[in-house]
């Protein structure tokens, strides 16, 4: 495979890449160098027909990512693969249509992360004269700062669990980290940030905290920041509950968010 790709060092403090353990972040970086950069075909020898593949796609298999682009690295299973591009999907990082022999992967968005500028252009900056430099190093940090703009809103990086953590609690620890990408999967990034501040809001600085509201929540049905508000403020913890208590009973109080 020929060309470059350009990855925006903002993609690292993002929503969707902070969300990923190590695993599934290199997979996904992977999607994104493997991708077409412009339209093309992709020819079916069972059927000997072509399949249009567009810019941002590619057509691959579980098997193909795990045996071929991963070397058969044990640590990248078909079932990694296949956990980590449903994962995805629900991010809304990608979609895929699959059939009985590939499947057809869209990386949403495929523009914002990679550009079209091409080698003409780049051989007309460098013919430009001498004399203007300030001019061109003036349109480059404005290209530069609204590139990095339109990444930060596409990418959704407001109210991340991750970020949140590290301004309020402090040093975010790998096992941590890993905890609060498995609540935001199973609960969401809104419900986990939620429950970091009822945590500020009670003096405690620790996920452990945390997750026992989430614990709790999930025990209740709570979906969503809707649910957890409508909460009563005065139920008490049952006596089979294993639960930890995120609170005194009959106490009264405001979740704070």
């Amino acid at each position: 495979m020929q060309g470059w790709v350009k990855l925006h060092r903002q993609i690292m403090e993002s929503r969707t890449f902070s969300t990923l353990n190590a695993k599934q972040q290199i997979i996904a970086i992977y999607l994104i160098l493997n991708a077409n950069h412009k339209d093309g075909f992709w020819y079916d020898v069972y059927n000997g027909t072509e399949v249009e593949v567009k810019r941002g796609q590619l057509i691959t298999s579980r098997k193909k990512i795990a045996h071929e682009w991963f070397k058969k690295d044990k640590d990248i299973s078909e079932q990694v693969v296949r956990t980590t591009l449903d994962k995805l999907e629900k991010l809304n990082f990608l979609t895929k249509e699959s059939t009985n022999r590939y499947t057809l992967i869209t990386i949403d968005k495929y523009s914002n992360y990679q550009s079209e500028d091409n080698q003409d252009n780049q051989q007309n900056n460098q013919g430009l004269t001498k004399g203007q430099p300030r001019v061109n190093q003036g349109l480059t940090t404005n290209k530069n700062v609204k590139n990095e703009k339109n990444v930060r809103e596409e990418l959704g990086d407001n109210n991340n669990p991750h970020t949140f953590y590290e301004q309020n609690f402090g040093i975010l620890k790998p096992f941590v980290a890993e905890n609060i990408s498995d609540w935001c999967t199973e609960m969401s990034d809104e419900l986990v940030v939620a429950s970091m501040k009822l945590a500020i809001k009670n003096n405690k600085s620790h996920f452990g905290y945390c997750e026992a509201i989430l614990k709790d929540w999930e025990s209740k049905g709570v979906r969503t920041i809707e649910d957890a508000r409508s909460l009563p403020r005065n139920t008490q913890q049952t006596s089979h509950s294993n639960v930890t208590p995120i609170r005194k009973p009959e106490r009264q109080y405001n979740y704070g968010f």
